[in-house]
């Protein structure tokens, strides 16, 4: 059990953050909420800030992460009007999250979000989340028992990309592609790229990777592992003493790319 002042919640139903459909930064949130990680005023003050205690939306108690998601007035109006829905574990992570940013408007703003804005968002969100699943693989969990023995997940809350090209010698031509997955092995996103003009299969392989960190950057993943089967770049970046004269410098924009990582 994990305990919210004195609010006793079951770490078994922290569990399913992980296996909730919605976004990875909105995983990514919950998973600090469960921490105590987020900057919520009674945090501030234990790190030293000299901020209030109270809650920014009702000011009547201290703003813990209990409070602000589900005992804040503001909170319990938003958990209301969207109760229809609220057996949907993937509707409610976007409501907690919309709160959040409600109250993030309000502190750092000014701007104050009715409750009935803030699930109205919320559900909007949720649909189009929703819709875009249904239009895109790459938002379905994938079998694991394929890649049993090949493929290492990484660490909770981190991705890994597994990228690969492929080039046409005669033309001088070829493309590349990319998958991002979680610790869980679901699909986080999946990125072709087409008609890349390389001099070699090695020099494709580098503009590859070079595109690869770009598209994680991107889309938000601020910890990703890459992994690639391209043995000659893979040295090459990790030791410039070794890099393959014709992609040097390529090898030296992928380690100065992989510093924002």
């Amino acid at each position: 059990m994990t305990n919210f002042s004195g609010v006793q919640v079951s770490n078994g139903s922290w569990a399913s953050i992980w296996r909730c459909y919605t976004l990875f930064k909105v995983q990514h949130f919950l998973w600090r909420c469960y921490h105590h990680a987020l900057p919520t005023a009674v945090s501030l003050i234990t790190r030293g800030c000299g901020v209030s205690s109270l809650c920014p939306h009702c000011g009547s108690q201290e703003e813990t992460v209990m409070h602000l998601l589900f005992l804040c007035p503001h909170s319990l109006q938003a958990a209301a009007a969207s109760s229809d829905s609220a057996g949907i574990l993937s509707l409610i992570s976007f409501c907690a999250w919309g709160i959040w940013k409600a109250r993030n408007h309000l502190v750092f703003e000014g701007v104050l979000w009715e409750p009935y804005l803030v699930v109205e968002r919320a559900v909007a969100s949720f649909w189009e989340f929703q819709e875009a699943r249904s239009h895109c693989s790459a938002f379905h969990p994938v079998s694991t028992s394929p890649l049993v023995g090949s493929w290492i997940a990484p660490p909770i809350a981190q991705v890994k990309c597994n990228f690969d090209a492929s080039f046409c010698r005669g033309l001088s031509l070829g493309g590349g592609g990319a998958i991002f997955r979680d610790f869980r092995c679901m699909v986080l996103q999946a990125i072709i790229f087409t008609q890349f003009r390389a001099s070699s299969a090695l020099s494709l392989e580098s503009l590859t990777r070079q595109r690869v960190v770009f598209w994680a950057s991107n889309l938000g993943f601020t910890c990703v592992w890459f992994e690639s089967d391209a043995k000659a770049i893979v040295e090459g970046v990790l030791n410039e003493a070794v890099s393959p004269s014709e992609i040097a410098s390529l090898c030296y924009d992928i380690r100065r790319d992989l510093q924002l990582f």
